[in-house]
């Protein structure tokens, strides 16, 4: 089945839409993983060094 505007096939677009999305999940998760075994900061302590550094 094609589109008549695009000429392409729906699965293409949705892949060519698709894809990229995927992609950014991917990096998400190898982000995750890398930090993973670091230790947890307690918010209120990321919180005072926000705010001593002035964000």
């Amino acid at each position: 089945m094609n589109e008549p505007d695009t000429d392409q096939c729906v699965s293409v677009l949705v892949n060519a839409s698709v894809v990229p999305a995927l992609a950014e999940d991917a990096q998400d998760l190898m982000a995750f993983e890398q930090t993973a075994k670091e230790p947890a900061l307690p918010f209120e302590e990321v919180l005072a060094t926000m705010r001593q550094r002035g964000n």
